[in-house]
């Protein structure tokens, strides 16, 4: 997936392209929609994990117990599709098998995310860490 923003300063990622209109999903609701390409601009430096991570609070990463945003945003990316297949994860991402094998074994570890087996093979996040999100988001909420 890769970064774009809108012509109103909107940043989403992009699942998509189509000829008149690009598939987007926004990072902060995981909502999907088409927007017209002469509306958007493909951006190179922000990466989708760390794009999704950077949609919750900055202190959120710490207080959950992921060590960068790139885990967070996994955590995000999880909380908007739950559960979610294993190989969907590979695309939603962008991470080698390996290093994305790497990631989901920390936050399994840390108690963030369990594995499922129904209805396919994937991952999920636990009651912990969708609690923890939640709190996040609202606390910023209050905060705005």
């Amino acid at each position: 997936m890769r970064t774009v923003r809108a012509d109103d300063g909107s940043q989403y990622l992009l699942r998509k392209r189509g000829c008149d209109a690009w598939l987007v999903c926004d990072p902060a609701t995981g909502e999907e929609r088409y927007i017209d390409t002469d509306r958007l601009e493909l951006r190179e430096e922000t990466p989708p994990l760390e794009a999704f991570g950077a949609t919750v609070p900055d202190a959120t990463g710490a207080e959950i117990g992921v060590r960068d945003d790139r885990a967070l945003g996994l955590l995000v990316v999880l909380s908007h599709n739950d559960p979610i297949a294993a190989v969907e994860l590979v695309d939603l991402t962008e991470l080698c098998e390996s290093d994305l094998n790497g990631l989901l074994t920390e936050l399994r570890v840390g108690g963030l995310v369990a594995t499922v087996s129904e209805p396919v093979l994937g991952y999920e996040l636990t009651p912990r860490a969708r609690s923890k999100l939640s709190k996040a988001r609202s606390e910023e909420c209050t905060r705005t």
